[in-house]
C-alpha cells in the first residue's frame, strides 16, 4: 500500500453528526501518524459552505487540514445532490430552486455566504495546505516578487503612469 484516502469533510463535530459520519477527528491524525512511519502517503477530502457552518468552522476545518499532518488535503465546495437529505434540509429553509455546483469552484452557496467568499476561502486552504511544502531558494524566490511587482503595476495602469 502506497497511498491511503480519507473522506474527513469536516473538522466540525456538529457537521459530521449531520451528515452522518462516524468519524473520530483523533483517530484520523493517530491513522495518519501511523501511515507516515509506514511511508504510506495520507491523501484526504475536505468539503466546504455547509448550510449550518460559519467562517470560523470552515477555518477550523482548513486548520484541521494543515496540522493533522495529512499529506494531500484536497478541499471542495459542497455540492448539493437531487434527491439527498441536504437537498431537502436547504429546500426546508429556501423556497427557491438550487443549481447544483461544480465542486472545484463554488458557484452556489447554502450558508449566506457569497460564491466569491466560499471560493477565497478555497484558495486560503490551498494556500494553507501547501505553502509550507514548496521550497523556492531565496534567489528565484527574489525573482518571483519582482516578477509578480511587475504584473501588478500592469494591471494597475501605475508603469504607464511612470513614462509621463
Amino acid at each position: 500500500c502506497r497511498r491511503i484516502k480519507i473522506g474527513v469533510e469536516s473538522a466540525n463535530s456538529n457537521t459530521l453528526y449531520k451528515i452522518h459520519k462516524n468519524l473520530d477527528l483523533e483517530k484520523v491524525v493517530n491513522v495518519v501518524n501511523i501511515s507516515k512511519k509506514l511511508g504510506i502517503v495520507v491523501r484526504g477530502f475536505f468539503i466546504l459552505g455547509f448550510p449550518w457552518e460559519s467562517k470560523q468552522d470552515i477555518h477550523n476545518t482548513i486548520n484541521f487540514a494543515v496540522k493533522s499532518g495529512i499529506d494531500e488535503p484536497l478541499f471542495f465546495a459542497l455540492t448539493v445532490y437531487p434527491g439527498t437529505e441536504l437537498e431537502n434540509d436547504i429546500s426546508e429553509v429556501k423556497e427557491e430552486n438550487y443549481p447544483f455546483c461544480f465542486t472545484e469552484k463554488a458557484n452556489k452557496t447554502y450558508n449566506g455566504m457569497s460564491n466569491d467568499e466560499l471560493n477565497s476561502l478555497l484558495l486560503y486552504a490551498y494556500q494553507s495546505a501547501y505553502s509550507n511544502k514548496i521550497k523556492i531558494p531565496n534567489e528565484l524566490s527574489a525573482d518571483l516578487f519582482k516578477i509578480s511587482s511587475y504584473i501588478q503595476s500592469i494591471q494597475d495602469g501605475s508603469i504607464y503612469a511612470n513614462r509621463g
